[in-house]
């Protein structure tokens, strides 16, 4: 496969798990965003120190600093790692900004297998299934009920009470 398969999705939903078992059965590489983003950032200046402040005063800031280099970094990633399994990090599909998501759209147009993982089709529910996973769950919930997850994803596969097992199954079901 050529192309990348694309894992999106909120923090704790699987988006790791399920990219780390579809390279091993697809014999594909796997690359996480949240790992290589910061090889990108450091190219285009990010101030780590801004950032670490910002995230402790004001989430909305810390966001608006982010969030254009987490956008690059998103559609960068789909350029330099084909025939990959790449897991995005949960903000890496959540922007409002027309020249982020312009971009990102368009690195996803042509990708045949981009996967939302979310527990379910109710985002309240989502949000008490995921809550309490990580300090940012303020963050999270924006990150549950960004609209353009559903825009860029072609398969959306809703994980409560599934196994990491029937998720792939799922998965590959839609890869083949």
């Amino acid at each position: 496969m050529d192309e990348p398969i694309v894992i999106i999705g909120p923090m704790g939903v699987g988006k790791s798990t399920l990219a780390a078992a579809l390279a091993d059965t697809l014999g594909m590489p796997r690359c996480c965003l949240d790992d290589i983003q910061w090889d990108y950032f450091e190219q285009w200046g990010f101030d780590h120190a801004r950032a670490k402040h910002l995230l402790r005063s004001d989430s909305a800031q810390f966001l608006a600093y982010t969030n254009p280099y987490m956008a690059r970094a998103a559609v960068r990633a789909i350029g330099d790692h084909p025939g990959c399994v790449i897991d995005f990090g949960a903000g890496h599909t959540a922007f409002d900004d027309a020249e982020q998501v312009k971009p990102l759209k368009a690195a996803f147009a042509n990708l045949k297998h981009t996967f939302l993982l979310l527990p379910s089709p109710e985002p309240a529910f989502n949000e008490s299934v995921l809550s309490g996973l990580s300090d940012g769950m303020t963050m999270n919930a924006r990150f549950i009920r960004h609209p353009l997850q559903l825009e860029l994803a072609s398969h959306i596969i809703y994980t409560y009470g599934k196994s990491p097992e029937e998720i792939t199954e799922e998965a590959l079901a839609c890869i083949f």
